[in-house]
């Protein structure tokens, strides 16, 4: 029985080899011969002209409501921001960035 088993498993491998050795072929690159690609050109970035400055900065500044995070008004100082936090039984927010401590480094 072990050996009837270890038949058929060979057999689906050998079939299941053909099929992937046989799609490898039909994929394959067309070259039409070409050997080597040529290299992309990269193209330096033009300098924006004086005129259009203004008009590109309006394109990427934030406008009003877009940066709702500066809106909100953070406490620096956390001995200020935990007798706030007490007097209006809020909790607080420790943001921290960059690995660094919450405020500044120590």
């Amino acid at each position: 029985m072990l050996l009837n088993n270890l038949k058929n498993a060979t057999v689906v491998w050998l079939i299941a080899g053909a099929f992937v050795g046989s799609a490898g072929l039909i994929y394959q690159p067309q070259t039409s011969g070409q050997t080597e690609r040529a290299p992309l050109e990269v193209s330096q970035p033009q300098p924006i002209p004086p005129e259009d400055f203004a008009k590109l900065h309006k394109l990427i500044k934030p406008g009003a409501g877009e940066l709702r995070f500066h809106e909100i008004p953070w406490l620096l100082d956390i001995t200020q921001a935990r007798k706030k936090a007490a007097a209006s039984g809020k909790p607080i927010l420790v943001w921290s960035g960059a690995g660094g401590a919450p405020i500044g480094i120590c």
